[in-house]
């Protein structure tokens, strides 16, 4: 084990301004905490936001000149913008490991200007590949796929993984074995477990975009509403598909389906505690944070078997699976599940088992863990 030292993390959107926009944030505060915490020095680098950054005890920020980009033109530009701040950084400090989130764009100065002492490394959240067409469109779908394809001529970067499947995904298509693997956690004391079996609540709760696939979900109510006319779904989030939803629902005739929009930190606790199960219909996660929430608060997740999913949810042990982007098989499979609730206790136990694993303790000691290990195939370190 090393002796605890410094590490920059590079982000792609500000941190610790508020309640986290997304999983991928998410993940970096908790990540930068979580070192600090554990004895490291944290250097945070990231685009200036329009209030301070209340970062915790051993993380201290650091801001480019400019504010997230917003565009596809501007995210590009900004794959290379601030050479001059990070070049001020590397004269300032030493550090042990670059870490840049690429969410989906890396910075390409952490890497290829990374000291030949510091180990360059890179967060790797969701592998797209050619999906990433389907998801984005064919131009900026392509973009992706490149980004993807070329990650080890990032200086063949240490990727580090929210995923099992992202890994297995990385290695098989890249032929890239520097690879780890990195959970996110849940602060399970947030989440109160309230299995209720009498609930007639059937949750959607994330962003409204093609990915997620929550248009498969209102396919399938079409069949739930017929033969379950007392229950209701909750669709809570926002995004780009948000309109195209609604327009959907309204089509299809469905009446016993509400759209929340933003929800706060509060309510979407509520939501999770009242449901009787959560749905996640997406066609490709990372390792996706929801459906680990929802477990901790004793509600069944009902999943689609795509990676980032069943990296988790084990058919029949920690939730119910059903074949990918099939409306059919996502309607007998919340059929299955509404049709005897009761029988969903051993689910909902398991399941808050399965997310204690997942625990921000749990966490801790697994970043600290990783990051020795990175730390160690530093050149500088002796032998």
């Amino acid at each position: 084990m090393v002796t605890h030292s410094r590490v920059l993390l590079r982000s792609h959107t500000p941190l610790y301004v508020g309640e986290p926009n997304g999983g991928a944030p998410y993940l970096m505060e908790n990540l930068a905490a979580a070192l600090g915490a554990t004895g490291w020095e944290i250097h945070l680098l990231c685009p200036a936001a329009d209030r301070s950054l209340s970062t915790p005890a051993g993380v201290t920020a650091h801001t480019f000149d400019y504010q997230t980009p917003t565009t596809a033109t501007t995210k590009m530009l900004h794959s290379v913008r601030g050479l001059q701040q990070f070049r001020r950084l590397m004269k300032a400090y030493s550090f042990d490991v670059i870490l840049d989130d690429i969410s989906h764009i890396p910075f390409y100065p952490a890497h290829l200007l990374c000291p030949s002492e510091t180990v360059n490394a890179c967060f790797m959240h969701t592998a797209f590949f050619e999906t990433a067409r389907r998801f984005s469109g064919p131009l900026r779908g392509r973009v992706v796929e490149a980004i993807d394809r070329t990650l080890p001529y990032l200086n063949q970067p240490e990727i580090v993984c929210a995923g099992e499947s992202t890994e297995a995904t990385l290695r098989d298509r890249l032929g890239h074995t520097a690879t780890h693997v990195l959970n996110p956690c849940v602060e399970l004391d947030a989440f109160s477990y309230q299995f209720d079996p009498q609930s007639t609540e059937v949750l959607y709760l994330g962003r409204l975009s093609k990915r997620k696939n929550a248009q498969l979900l209102l396919t399938a109510w079409q069949e739930i509403e017929r033969r379950y006319p007392n229950h209701s779904l909750t669709i809570a989030g926002t995004g780009p598909q948000e309109d195209y939803l609604k327009e959907t629902a309204r089509t299809l005739g469905l009446e016993r389906v509400s759209f929340r929009g933003f929800v706060s930190p509060t309510e979407k606790h509520r939501l999770y505690r009242d449901a009787l199960v959560f749905v996640l219909p997406s066609l490709l996660e990372g390792y996706v944070t929801t459906g680990l929430e929802a477990l901790a608060s004793g509600t069944p997740v009902v999943g689609a078997d795509v990676p980032g999913i069943h990296d988790y949810v084990v058919d029949g042990e920690t939730g119910l699976l059903f074949e990918s982007d099939d409306a059919a098989a996502l309607a007998t499979t919340l059929a299955t599940a509404l049709s005897d609730p009761a029988g969903l206790e051993p689910l909902a136990e398991r399941g808050r088992a399965l997310a204690a694993a997942h625990s921000y303790s749990s966490f801790k000691q697994r970043a600290d863990a990783l990051f020795s290990t990175l730390a160690e195939k530093s050149p500088s370190r002796p032998s």
